[in-house]
Parts: C-alpha cells; structure tokens; sequence
C-alpha cells in the first residue's frame, strides 16, 4: 500500500468526483449531493486539493476553456485511480472489521447504552488480597 493512505474525506470525494470530467463548482456540488450535503468542499480546500492531486499525478487538466473565466475540467488518472482502488480496499477492510464490533454486542445482548463493569474471576493466590485475580485470567462482564 502506498503511504499516501489514508485519504483525507475531500481527497476521497474529489477523486470519485472527477472519474467523468468536471470543473471545481461540479466537484464541489457532486461531494455535496454524494454526502447529502454532510461534506461541503470550501473554494480553498478545493483547489488546494486540485493542485497537490495534479502535482502528485492523480488528476490532470481535461479541457480548459480560453474565455476570461478560463474554466478548467479535470479527470482522474490511471494513478489516480489506483490510489482510490487502494482507498476503498483499506475501506473495506475497516468495515469487515467493524462487523466485529456488532458480533462483540450481540454476545452481549445488551443495549449499547448499558453501563458494562468488566470483573476478574479467576481464583487467587493462597495469601494473596482475594480482589486481585490469578488462575486462567476469566473475565466476567457485568451489566449495571
């Protein structure tokens, strides 16, 4: 995996943004409409973004337009879409192994919103205070 790994959130939606394609007002609409409006790119941060992402080889000029706006589309690279491939597979590894986390609650059965205590179970040391547990290290998990 290259290290440019993680990708920021804007760096993430500005790539899936130009896979067709589109200039900086475009990009910063489809980010909005594919978040539902939770990530909304600022002028700054975008073309920020475009410039580190073209100087890094990710994306390049597609068209620019010659009138006094000089409106620039840009597309995404081959490098740029393998960055993304190694994106949304380090992605989809959180998410297989965030299923964890459910399988975790559902041993459980309880509401995430239960306090839960953590208490030590195995046997102790002949001597020993009986509050500090030694034998197999079981640990009991207690709902409150």
């Amino acid at each position: 995996m290259r290290k440019e790994a993680p990708l920021t959130e804007a760096l993430f939606y500005i790539l899936l943004s130009v896979r067709k394609p589109n200039h900086g007002y475009g990009i910063i609409q489809e980010v909005e409409k594919l978040t539902a409006g939770r990530v909304v790119l600022g002028p700054g941060t975008l073309y920020g973004a475009i410039q580190t992402m073209t100087e890094k080889g990710w994306i390049r000029i597609f068209s620019q337009e010659t009138d006094s706006r000089k409106k620039k589309e840009y597309i995404v690279t081959d490098l740029g879409r393998q960055i993304f491939a190694e994106e949304t597979k380090r992605l989809a590894e959180l998410l297989r192994n965030a299923a964890l986390f459910g399988e975790a609650e559902s041993c459980l059965e309880s509401p995430a919103s239960e306090p839960i205590t953590l208490q030590n179970t195995a046997g102790t040391r002949p001597g020993q205070d009986s509050d500090r547990g030694y034998g197999d290290g079981k640990i009991q998990i207690v709902l409150q």
